[in-house]
């Protein structure tokens, strides 16, 4: 399990996700290396994950979120494409650029 992890609770809108960790032969069974529950609100990722895996898979769920809350309507297909690309492309942004997130932050107080 990926003890050295553990994301708070993250609000998007007007839901609180919890983080939840998710068995790898569980995710091995789905088929999936996270995944949202918007009536549970949770983000469920898989336990057995690098820590590059683990982070652009948070992303990952995230946007998920984001596209929920904010109705962000396509097709399955067409949304797991798009967030997979984003997601890979945040996470790309953030390692190469040390500090960005802390900028950001910075400018939304």
């Amino acid at each position: 399990m990926a003890e050295s992890f553990d994301p708070p609770t993250i609000k998007v809108g007007h839901a609180d996700y919890k983080f939840v960790w998710m068995q790898s032969n569980t995710a091995r069974g789905k088929r999936v290396t996270g995944e949202t529950s918007y009536s549970e609100q949770l983000i469920s990722i898989a336990d057995d994950l690098s820590p590059q895996q683990r982070a652009e898979i948070t992303l990952h769920e995230l946007l998920h979120c984001l596209f929920y809350h904010w109705q962000i309507v396509m097709s399955h297909e067409q949304e797991e494409r798009t967030i997979s690309a984003l997601a890979m492309g945040l996470a790309a942004v953030i390692r190469d650029n040390p500090g960005f997130i802390d900028l950001i932050q910075r400018e939304l107080r």
